[in-house]
Order: C-alpha cells, then structure tokens, then sequence
C-alpha cells in the first residue's frame, strides 16, 4: 500500500500521530491504555504485548493484507476482546509433510482454549479465491482447525477503506454438531460429524455435507455479538439478500448435491417438499424488517422439533392465506392448553409424548425423506437443516417500486424456480407443461395493449384485461401475463382522467394481479407451485384457485367463497386432455355444459368441456389462446359438436399447428387455437337464414347482411347458379341439378340408408307395407323421404358456411423435419442425464434464437407472434417471406368441405393459400368473395 492510503486507513481507525506525523498511535482506555502503533519511517506495526506476535510476518508494509490483519485486530479490541487473548501468527505443523502453516489471528477463550481462528485477506478476487478453496477442500482454515480441535469458530476476513469508510465482510463457520447428527452419530457410525472427523478431509466433508459449505456473515463483528461469547444471531428480514446473478443456478446445484449425498433419489418429492419450503419463506417475508425470520436455523438455540414447529405455523398460514386451503397443524400452545386439563403430572408428560410423535415422526410436508419413527426424523432433519440454511439469507418477495431491483430479480429468481420445476415434475398422460418459449409466445400474440388502450379510451378506471388460465398447472402463463401487463402499465403515461390516473401511479409501483389476474389448478402440487411461481414473478397477489377449471366459481364452490371476475377479456391455456372416465370424477357443482350429455361415462375428451367453458368464461369482443391436441380439428363424434361449438361462439383468427417436438414426454401434435368471441346472436340470426332458405324455401328482404350473396356463394361451392340450387330447395330440380355432384353424392348417400334399404326389402314388415303402393306412390315417398333426410344436412352445411364464409384465419404449420422445427421453436428438450430439460437455442450475446418472437421488440415484422397479433387485432396479417413456407391466410370456409354429405365440420389446415392482400382489400370494402377463382377474376378487372 502507498503510504497516503495507509495514513487514510488508520486515521480512519483512530490512530493520531506524535509531533513527527510519522508514528500514530491509537489507545484503548478500556484495556488498561494498550497500545497499537504504526511507524511509517520503519514501515512497521506494532503489536505491543501482551498481544503475543509468533512471527513478524504481518508485523511490515510488505503486504497490503498485514493491514487487514491490523484492522481485524483493532476491530477485536474495539468489540471488548482482551490483548492478552489475540494471537498473531500461531503457527502449526500442517499434515505428513511436516511443513507449518502460520494462522493470521487467533483468539483465545477466557479458559485458554482456541476461540476463533481467523485468516485475513484483502478484499475482493483474493478474499473470494479462499472462499472458494475453502469450499472446495477446507482451504487454510480447516488444516488449522485440525490442528487445534478446541476451535469453535472459524472466520474468513477481509476489509477496505472504500468512501472514506472502513468496510469489512467475513465468512464465518461454526465447529458444532447440530442436535439430529450428534444423534445420528450415535445410531449410525458412518455418520459424518465435527466431533468423530479424524482428518482435516473429514472435517470439511462434516462442514460440506451437514452444513452445505454455509458461511454466516454475522456472529462475531456485528454490533450485536458480545466479546467471548460469538454466535449466529438470529436473522431479521432486513438482513435479507436478494439473489445476484448466476446465484439461481448455484443455489440450484447446491440443492441437487444435499439430495445427493444424503441419498435422496425421489426428485419428484424433494420438489414439492422444497416447493413447501418456499411457500413457507413467502409467508415469512410478510414480517416487519426488524423482526425475526421464522425461516432460519438458529444454531444456538434450535432443535430440530422447533424449526420443524415453526414451519408448520408457516405453512399453515400460506395454505389458508394464498390458497384457501385448510392444513392441520397443532401449535406447543394448544397442546399445552389441552394437557393442563389433567391433573396428574404423569398423564401430562405421557400425553405430550404422544403428540410429539404423532407430530414429528412421520411424513409431513417436509418429509425429504420417509419418516415413521424418531431415527428417521433426525435423518430427514439434517437434510431439513441444510435446505434452510442454503436458502435463509435470500430474498424471496421483493417490490416493483425499485424498478432495477425488480428487474433482475425476477430474472435470477425465477431461473432458480425454472430449474427446480424442470427437475421435479415430470409429464404424465393427458397433463403436460408448456414450454416457457410457447406460453411467450402465445401472450405476445394476444392484443392485451389494445385491449388496454380500449378501455383508456373510455375512461374506465380498471382499464387492465382481466385474464384467466382455467388449467394453471406451474404458472407459466400467468407470469407471462403479469410481465407483458406490466410492461405496458410503465409505457403509459399520466395523461387520462383524475381515477384513471390515480390506479394507474399506484399499479406502476404495486400489486395489481389480486383484481385482474385468475390461475385455477385442480391439482394441489401444482397449484402450490403457480402461487410460489407468481411471488417469483414479482406479485404473488394473482388468484389461484385450487379446484377444478371447469367449475364456475362465481357462486360459491364447498361452502367457500372464492374471488372470481364475471366475464374476462382474456383466456390463455393448455387444459388437460385424453383422461379416460373423467366424467365419473368430475363432481362440478355449479357448471353446466351443452357437450356434456353427449359424454359417455368411459369418454376421454375432456378437452372439449374446456372449449365450451373457454365461451362461458370470455366476453363479447375477448380473445383466447388455446393449445388442444390436433384431433380437436379432424375427429368425430364429440369432437363434431365441440367444432360446432366453437364455430357458432368464436371467430377462429389462427391457428397454430406444433409438431410432436414442442412439448416434453409426448408424441401428440398439439394446435394452439387463437379465438374472438362472437355475440351469441349471431349464431341465431345466421340458423334462422338457414331455416328461411333451406327448409321454408323463403326470400329475406332487407336483412341484416347480404344473405342472397351467402346462398350464391354457397351454390357455388356445388358448381351451380342460385336458379339451380333453389331447385333443390323447391323440391323442383333443373336438369343440371340431377347431373350435378350434389344431387349424385345425396342419390347415392340416400340410397344407402337403412330405411331405404328396409322400404325395398319384402322380408321387412317396411318393404311389405312400401310393395303395397302403386309406383306413383312409391316414387312420392321416396321422394318426401329424400327431402326429408337432404334438407337438415343441407341446412347444416349451409348454416357452418355462413358462420366461417369471408372470416379471414391465419393458419401456421411448423416444419415437419425434426431438426428445422427445433431451429423454428429455438430450443430442444435434452434427456442427458445430469442435464435434463428444455435448452434454449441462444446467440453469443444470450439471446433467445428463435422465429416464434423476438425478446425486446413485440411486434418484430418477421416473428410469428406479430401474424397472429395482426389476425387477433383485425389486421391484415403481413407474412415476410421467411415465414412464407409455414403461414397462410384463408377464408376458413375453405377450410371446411361443405360439398361432403357426412358433414362433421373438420377444419383442414392444407388449404389453398388466399391472395392476402387482395383478399383483405376486398373483404373491407364488403365484397362478397365466393371461391379462389373469384378472387382471381376480380384481380383482372382491379
């Protein structure tokens, strides 16, 4: 060190100097006078006795750290730490090699015994480097601590003169046995502990396997530890950290090793048991910043019963709190409350005995391990203890109004929480979890600024779209919302009316998801998991309603009243699908469906209720994104009305088709449905044009739109003019009518039913009655019958061209080659093991590689979101030539084949690619299009 810097630090410190200015000397009344001097001329401190100097090593300027060393030592005899009991430069024989290590600082008990061994170092690289080496493989301080077993605390040490301050950080270890491993040790003798280690490796293992390498920062130099009696001091919440960068996937590793080495193999446990923890944190967070965390270990005074019962009072709390959930849990002062009712001091302690057992020694919500019996118990604590001190320090709920802080943290927390959840759950059939780039993209294609900017226009003070996913499972689309919301919510400005303004300052900087935000799971792991997800997210106020998604909670559900939005702007989900006999579990008290009775007690598509619930749930004008697998599109049976559904209640604007690459542990191609909702009267109006046209064979003058145009447009789907197609509907047909393709396919289909078979079979009581009449007679109820049976199915294809005839829909196909489709989506699912889970294709700078959106610019002209939003918005969607090959726009009557006489309104995706622009120029102006054809015929005369 210069000597300028040296003069700053110990005037700093409280040194003066003589008449020279070249010694300074500082004195501590309050150890009879001592004396610490700094002599510049000789460059030398001096440690007078009876501070006892082994070695003069750090006793010279030669090396900046000696000045940490004196800083630590005027540190000690400022905190009431005697000169007679600090030692510099202690020095051992370290191992076989005989060579000696020297300890910086070593202070003595009041019996003698070695107190603390403390090694200095400057701050910064060099102070890290022995924190790391001390982790790795005990570094200095255990070889010391080898050699001295009387040691209690170890501390690593390191200071600096920073803004004309002195600042100091130490690391400090305590060499004590937790309770449950000092009783471990008694039951099982490979049990690693401080007290049975003969060698400074066993030492470290005891630190790394029952402490997890944890460093306190307090216990010795902060202003509440006392002189000869150091200790972990209990945690306040305002000594909470929040995490640092690449500390989500170190915290991460740290987790997976403690499972490792206590032998723990159910991942799938250990996530919903540390899941457990968090909520518990959460909970705990909720306390003012001087007061004491319950999520802590407290070294001095804890037994494992008592952290244990302080977690079940947290967990108790944030199951009721965040997910209306009753949790038994039966806290020391109900026990005591019932045991002083008897009077025999011998019933008390066996009834207590009792309790404990039942209470602690079995499985319970943080059971990382199988417990039924006390051994056990210690054994899962110790693994308890680890988890807890791993995690203690951080931070877990932090606010929006410090907007880096917000930032950053919700980054690195939640790429802890990615990694856990990726870790812990795995796919199962009819449930699996959508991949973050997916769930992105789907809330970057929803028009929720637009949505916004609606209701600002109105001046409605909750102008925020209020949003739900029916099947929340982890979360992802809620945090997903809640960020792209909240993104918006900063852009604006204060610029609308006096209550607008007023919620829009406050939901810049707080909590806004408890009015508009709404996540139901029904199941309770998960949703567990999407509470904790939305505190990781930044705000845990959002709803998560642990029940089933298809109930309607606007009424009360199990005697609970339950928070819950009339209508939504908004539906993002990816229910559930393919459960075999759901219907016998399902129990819904409140809802009704239309598609339910057509359920068999067996069916499996449960996916079509979720559709249905999907148009109960939106108002007029909201929009969904949906993901279904592709057989909602092709397949009959229920899945015919469930199309129909959705046709009469949507505007189907996109649709995107996934291939079996998308999602982990599945094979089933999936299609994301982007949909408006429709006024139901629509449906109506366009059944009563049928009615009129089809069965009644009636004009309408003056309608509500150019119905003549829609049976045009119809006929010619059959290659025939009105003229010809309304001689089907008099019952009078044309000569071209009986040669056409429609009359053929209906003579044939007609043909071939039953009751026509019947009537021309004499063997049947039908064929005998039908043998009876005359041949004019015949030909009359064959006809009547024909007519009969016709003009119902015409009616329908009539009425399903109407719904979808001139509704323009964009349909995307990813690629069908496996590695393409992996560049498409910009990740791939790794099953190496060690390395399992979705791995993100990214550039040299991190960014996330990929065509389905773009991370800082919402509306990139060339990512597939911006088509989608454009479609949802009532834009003409702009398809760039790179995505050419994969998306198209279509009038989604060409999607269906009405020219089908069995009609299940199958929606095919290969359709014939519409002339976009000129398609949608002509769509605004209100001309009516009929087919593909026509389309290029307008073009020549444009």
């Amino acid at each position: 060190m210069i000597q300028s810097a040296i003069q700053q630090l110990i005037s700093r410190l409280g040194f003066t100097s003589d008449v020279s200015g070249n010694l300074f000397v500082k004195t501590f009344a309050q150890h009879k006078n001592y004396k610490l001097e700094v002599d510049l001329v000789n460059r030398r401190i001096v440690y007078a006795e009876p501070v006892k100097v082994h070695d003069k090593t750090t006793s010279h300027f030669d090396a900046p750290e000696n000045f940490v060393v004196l800083e630590c030592v005027n540190r000690l005899l400022e905190k009431g730490y005697e000169p007679q009991h600090i030692e510099l430069e202690r020095r051992w024989s370290l191992g076989r090699t005989g060579k000696s290590g020297k300890a910086d600082v070593t202070v003595m008990g009041r019996d003698g015994q070695s107190l603390i061994v403390i090694e200095c170092k400057t701050a910064g690289s060099e102070y890290e480097k022995e924190k790391r080496n001390t982790t790795a493989s005990g570094g200095q301080l255990f070889s010391y601590l080898q050699q001295d077993r009387n040691t209690r605390f170890l501390c690593l040490y390191a200071s600096e003169l920073r803004n004309a301050a002195v600042h100091y950080e130490n690391a400090i270890v305590q060499i004590k046995d937790r309770p449950e491993v000092t009783e471990l040790v008694r039951t099982d003798p490979d049990t690693v502990a401080y007290e049975t280690a003969k060698t400074k490796e066993e030492l470290h293992r005891a630190w790394k396997e029952n402490f997890n390498c944890y460093f306190a920062p307090n216990g010795i130099f902060d202003e509440e530890a006392q002189a000869y009696n150091p200790e972990f001091k209990p945690i306040k919440r305002k000594d909470l950290r929040p995490f640092t960068p690449e500390e989500g996937r170190q915290l991460f590793n740290a987790f997976e090793e403690i499972l490792r080495h206590n032998n723990i193999s159910d991942r799938s446990n250990a996530f919903n048991r540390i899941l457990s923890l968090i909520l518990c944190k959460i909970v705990d967070e909720r306390k003012q910043p001087n007061e004491e965390t319950g999520f802590q270990v407290k070294e001095a005074t804890d037994t494992p019963e008592s952290i244990q019962e302080r977690l079940q009072r947290l967990y108790q709390q944030g199951m009721q709190d965040y997910l209306k959930e009753e949790f038994t849990y039966i806290s020391e002062e109900q026990v005591d409350e019932i045991v002083s009712r008897f009077p025999r001091q011998t019933a008390q302690r066996e009834i207590r005995e009792i309790v404990r057992k039942l209470k602690f020694y079995s499985n319970n919500e943080f059971a990382f391990k199988e417990v039924h019996n006390e051994s056990l118990f210690n054994e899962n604590a110790k693994v308890l203890n680890e988890i807890l001190a791993l995690l203690q320090y951080k931070q877990f709920r932090y606010q929006r109004t410090d907007a880096h802080q917000y930032k950053h943290q919700k980054r690195y927390l939640g790429d802890f929480f990615e990694l856990l959840l990726d870790a812990g759950y795995k796919q199962t059939a009819g449930q699996f979890f959508t991949p973050l780039p997916v769930a992105r993209f789907i809330v970057k294609s929803l028009p929720l600024r637009e949505m916004m900017q609606e209701k600002l226009a109105a001046q409605r003070p909750n102008f925020l779209p209020y949003v739900i996913d029916y099947a929340c499972g982890s979360g992802h689309f809620l945090t997903e919302v809640m960020e792209e919301i909240q993104h918006h919510i900063d852009q604006l400005p204060p610029t609308y009316s006096d209550d607008v303004n007023q919620n829009l300052t406050h939901w810049q900087k707080a909590d806004w998801t408890g009015e508009f935000i709404y996540g139901i799971e029904k199941d309770y792991r998960l949703a567990r998991t999407a509470k904790v997800a939305c505190f990781m997210n930044g705000d845990g106020e959002a709803n998560i309603i642990f029940g089933d998604g298809l109930e309607d909670y606007t009424r009360p559900v199990k005697g609970r009243n339950y928070k819950f939005a009339p209508q939504f702007d908004a539906v993002v989900a990816n229910p559930p699908y393919s459960i075999q006999s759901f219907k016998t579990h399902l129990g819904l008290k409140n809802s009704q469906f239309s598609l339910y009775d057509s359920l068999t007690e067996s069916a499996s598509e449960i996916e079509v209720l979720f559709v249905e619930r999907t148009a109960q749930l939106l108002r007029e004008g909201g929009v969904a994104g949906v993901v279904l697998p592709s057989s909602i599109l092709s397949n009959t049976g229920i899945y015919t009305r469930a199309r129909e559904l959705m046709l009469q209640r949507f505007e189907l604007r996109a649709i995107v088709e996934f291939g079996s690459n998308t999602f982990m542990a599945t094979g089933t191609n999936t299609v994301t449905l982007f949909l408006t909702r429709r006024n139901d009267r629509l449906a109506d109006d366009f059944r009563a044009v049928a009615d009129d046209f089809i069965l009644k064979n009636q004009f309408r003058p003056d309608d509500f739109t150019d119905t003549e145009a829609l049976l045009a447009a119809y006929a010619s789907r059959h290659n025939l003019s009105v003229a010809d197609y309304r001689s089907l509907l008099s019952k009078t047909p044309t000569e071209v009518l009986l040669q056409s393709d429609l009359w053929r396919d209906y003579d044939r289909w007609f043909a071939d039913l039953t009751e026509t078979k019947n009537r021309r079979d004499t063997k049947k009581a039908e064929g005998k009655a039908f043998a009876k009449l005359s041949p004019d007679e015949q030909q009359q109820e064959l006809t009547r019958l024909f007519y009969e049976r016709v003009l119902p199915r015409e009616h329908d294809r009539f009425l399903y061209f109407c719904l979808t005839y001139q509704q323009p829909t964009l349909i995307v196909r990813l690629p069908a080659d496996g590695a393409e489709e992996k560049r498409f989506l910009g990740y791939e699912f790794s099953r190496r093991r060690g390395d399992e889970g979705i791995k993100l294709y990214q550039d040299a700078q991190g960014r996330h590689q990929t065509t389905l959106y773009d991370e800082e610019e919402l509306h990139h002209p060339d990512k597939l979101n911006t088509l989608v939003w454009q479609a949802l918005s009532g834009r003409q969607p702009t398809i760039p030539d790179a995505l050419r090959p994969h998306a198209n726009v279509v009038d989604l009557a060409d999607c269906l084949d009405v020219t089908r006489v069995e009609f299940e309104k199958q929606i095919g995706l290969a359709t014939q690619t519409t002339n976009s622009a000129l398609y949608w120029t002509f769509v605004k102006q209100g001309i009516p299009l009929t087919t593909l054809n026509d389309i290029k015929n307008a073009a020549k005369t444009w």
